[in-house]
C-alpha cells in the first residue's frame, strides 16, 4: 500500500467519525469540589508542612522573629554559604536583623548560592508556594537560584489553590500580576536518560520558613 493510499484511508475514517458522531451522555454535576477531596482535620500549618515535605521541600516553623533569626543562622552556617541574594527591601531588613550577609547586585545574580524571597500565599492542600511578578523579588530568582529560601507568615496560608486565587484577586483589586506561578517542591526532571535529576531546571532545594504572626 502506498503512502497516498494509506493517507486516504485515514482521512476517510476521520470523515466517517465526524459524520456519525456518538451521542454524548449529559451529566448533571452539582457537587462542591470539597466533596471530591478528603477533608482535612489538621491545621493549615500542619497540612502544609506534611504536603510540602512529601514533595521534598524543607519546612521550618518559627514561633517568632527571634526563632527565625536562630534558624536562618543555623541553615546559613550548615550550608556553608557566604551570602544570600535578596532584592526585596523589606526582606533585606529581616536579613540585616538576623545578621545574615546578602547581596542585591546584578553582578552577583548569576553566582548566587541561595535566593531569599517572600511569596503571595502558601497552599496547604498541595504544599505549594504561590508567587507572582508583582512581588519585589521579580520573577527571575524563583527559577534561577540553586537554593530557594521562602519567608512566609501564617497569615499567608490558604487551604487550596481556589482560595489562594480568590485572595490574590482581592489583594490586587482584580488587576492580577502578569505572572502567577505555583512552586511545588524543588526542580526535578527525568528527561536525561530517564534518570531523575534534581535542580536541572531550577532550585535543587527549596526551604520555607513559616513565621507565626497570628
Amino acid at each position: 500500500m502506498s503512502n497516498t493510499q494509506a493517507r486516504d484511508i485515514i482521512f476517510d475514517k476521520i470523515k466517517s467519525a465526524l459524520i456519525h458522531k456518538i451521542k454524548g451522555t449529559k451529566y448533571s454535576y452539582n457537587k462542591n469540589v470539597n466533596d471530591i477531596f478528603e477533608n482535612q482535620n489538621n491545621s493549615l500549618e500542619l497540612t502544609f508542612a506534611e504536603e510540602f515535605n512529601k514533595i521534598n521541600g524543607k519546612f521550618i516553623f518559627c514561633i517568632d522573629t527571634k526563632d527565625f533569626n536562630e534558624n536562618i543562622k543555623l541553615l546559613f552556617k550548615q550550608s556553608k554559604w557566604t551570602s544570600l541574594y535578596c532584592v526585596d527591601k523589606e526582606l533585606q531588613k529581616i536579613l540585616t536583623s538576623a545578621e545574615i550577609p546578602f547581596s542585591s547586585s546584578e553582578n552577583d545574580f548569576y553566582d548566587m548560592e541561595a535566593g531569599f524571597t517572600g511569596c503571595e500565599y502558601l497552599i496547604a492542600r498541595t504544599g505549594s508556594v504561590l508567587v507572582s511578578s508583582a512581588q519585589s523579588s521579580g520573577r527571575r530568582i524563583y527559577s534561577y537560584s540553586p537554593n530557594h529560601i521562602v519567608f512566609a507568615k501564617t497569615s499567608q496560608l490558604a487551604y487550596d489553590a481556589g482560595e489562594a486565587m480568590r485572595l490574590l484577586i482581592q489583594k490586587y483589586d482584580n488587576q492580577l500580576p502578569s505572572m502567577i506561578s505555583m512552586i511545588s517542591g524543588p526542580s526535578r526532571t527525568a528527561d536525561i536518560e530517564k534518570t531523575l535529576i534534581m535542580g536541572a531546571h531550577g532550585p535543587k532545594n527549596i526551604f520555607v520558613f513559616l513565621i507565626n504572626n497570628q
